[in-house]
């Protein structure tokens, strides 16, 4: 999984911090520099800070809370790998950069020590969001708007199917699609094809 976006903006403010103090430290260690009671001043709030970010790191990523931001990060990432030219925009990536990844996730699903570790994240995280979903609109609304589109629409359970906004009767899984019916799109949340 990725850091939860309040812990990258930490990283982004404690990183000039960080080498704020490394050049403080350097020029403390020349002759002219601070007396050693400023140092250990110097070390015991760096060290405070040190500690509450690690606090808040862990704050960040416990809880359900975390888990289940853990999990979104979990499954962007699969679709960033896997997806078919997916709209990672709302990321706010630079241009190019989950394409440019794309092999890299990848690589942790096909390595053998990482692989079942990698599917069982992947399942676990679906478990995660699968209450983020309970508003969503009963299949039988997405089969009624589908079949208003007049599109070629097949539903799986229970078995039906519909061109041009009606029933097409006596409908099988023999069937084979006719020529004059267009290449579907699938819709897998509803097992829907258009």
């Amino acid at each position: 999984g990725g850091r939860p976006v309040p812990v990258l903006r930490l990283g982004h403010w404690l990183g000039p911090l960080r080498r704020l103090a490394g050049l403080c430290l350097c020029a403390a260690g020349r002759p002219a520099g601070p007396p050693a009671a400023e140092m250990e001043s110097f070390g015991v709030c760096w060290a405070a800070l040190e500690e509450r970010v690690s606090a808040l790191e862990g704050a960040c990523r416990a809880g359900r809370q975390g888990r289940l931001r853990d999990s979104c990060v979990a499954l962007t990432q699969v679709l960033a790998a896997y997806g078919s030219c997916p709209d990672l925009a709302w990321l706010g990536l630079p241009a190019g950069l989950a394409e440019a990844n794309r092999g890299l996730i990848r690589l942790c699903f096909r390595q053998p020590a990482g692989a079942a570790a990698s599917s069982g994240r992947v399942a676990a995280a679906l478990g995660d969001v699968r209450g983020l979903y309970r508003e969503a609109p009963p299949a039988g609304d997405a089969v009624a708007e589908a079949v208003a589109s007049r599109a070629l629409v097949l539903v799986e359970s229970p078995r039906a199917a519909y061109w041009r906004g009606g029933p097409v009767p006596r409908w099988s899984s023999s069937r084979r699609r006719s020529a004059a019916c267009p290449r579907p799109r699938t819709t897998s949340r509803f097992s829907i094809t258009t």
